[in-house]
């Protein structure tokens, strides 16, 4: 009987110890999340600022709207800097552009972003987010606005 008892003693301390550890590990948690969304506005500022010394300034709004773009299937597009104002061009139904660095690419109505958040582009142009890749020449679309829709 008096083992009985000792073992639901050191049952109830072993509860209370594991009840402890989840708590500051809770805590520990919501630290780092406080730290990385203070690291993350402090990035912000920062980019803004070696932005600003470049003479370019950043509207609030559109980085805003380039932040929450989305493709038809709710994936985000990354943000403003993969973003770029292109020529755009449709021949049979279909969405080719003009991109930087010289290419003319076919546009997959996958990478379109939907119909309510083109109508928000603040830009008014055709907007395409991607990747490309110099040493092999590639192009790795992400997303497309076509622009003004009149």
């Amino acid at each position: 009987m008096v083992i009985r008892k000792h073992n639901l003693k050191n049952i109830s301390e072993t509860k209370n110890n594991i009840q402890n550890i989840i708590i500051i590990l809770g805590l520990v948690s919501l630290a780092f999340m406080a730290l990385a969304i203070f690291s993350l506005a402090h990035a912000t500022d920062a980019y803004r600022q070696k932005l600003a010394e470049q003479g370019i300034t950043v509207d609030p709004k559109r980085a805003e709207w380039f932040h929450k773009l989305t493709d038809k299937n709710g994936s985000y597009c990354c943000s403003e800097a993969d973003c770029k104002e292109v020529e755009m061009d449709v021949k049979n139904d279909k969405y080719f552009v003009h991109i930087p660095e010289g290419q003319n690419v076919e546009v997959d109505e996958k990478y379109l972003v939907p119909l309510k958040q083109e109508q928000t582009n603040p830009t008014g142009s055709a907007i395409l987010c991607y990747n490309y890749y110099k040493l092999n020449n590639q192009t790795n679309i992400r997303c497309f606005a076509r622009g003004s829709l009149q």
